[in-house]
């Protein structure tokens, strides 16, 4: 960006999300929502490389500490993936669907890289389940819903929250800032 130059252009390039590894400027995309990753190294440039590493990739997170960076699937069941930007090598971790909903679309990680945190039911579908606020501890592997905000937010002011493409953690790892898709009225979706 500094140059305000292309370093490459191809076809087949990233669908939903990329994965950047700020410890090595190397960025991660998938052609299509799952499968195979493709790796772009800006320090050697030319044509992306395509590794053995494979996973789904709709949404991920930053790199952690660990240099871990986690990633959700869009295809079929909601799946979230671990992907190691050292050793550059993917592993499914468990089905992100707690509910009806199985379309997830943001996803974001603690500080410490310990605790994913989403929403299920991104397009519309969020208050079908209760749109519940979903924490995912990556180390015992285990999902706790940390708030149920339908009919909550219904009864409180009116308002119907029904999904979300957009989340995140904020630096301190104290609040969880969303931003809701939903409406004043009749639910929808």
């Amino acid at each position: 960006l500094k140059a305000k130059r292309l370093l490459f252009s191809c076809d087949g390039g990233p669908t939903r999300a990329l994965i950047f590894a700020r410890s090595t400027g190397r960025v991660y995309f998938t052609r299509g929502t799952e499968g195979n990753l493709f790796r772009y190294d800006p320090e050697k440039g030319g044509a992306p490389e395509r590794l053995d590493a494979k996973l789904g990739l709709r949404a991920a997170t930053h790199e952690t500490p660990s240099g871990a960076v986690y990633t959700v699937s869009q295809e079929g069941e909601a799946t979230l993936w671990r992907f190691d930007t050292k050793s550059e090598k993917a592993e499914s971790l468990a089905s992100a669907v707690i509910g009806s909903q199985t379309y997830v679309a943001a996803l974001d990680a603690d500080p410490t890289g310990r605790f994913l945190y989403y929403v299920p039911g991104a397009d519309s579908g969020s208050a079908r389940d209760g749109a519940p606020v979903v924490q995912f501890d990556v180390q015992e592997k285990r999902f706790k819903v940390i708030a149920f905000l339908y009919p909550f937010f219904r009864e409180k002011v009116g308002y119907i929250p029904v999904g979300t493409f957009s989340l995140a953690v904020a630096p301190t790892g104290d609040k969880l800032y969303v931003t809701w898709n939903g409406s004043f009225g009749a639910m929808r979706g």
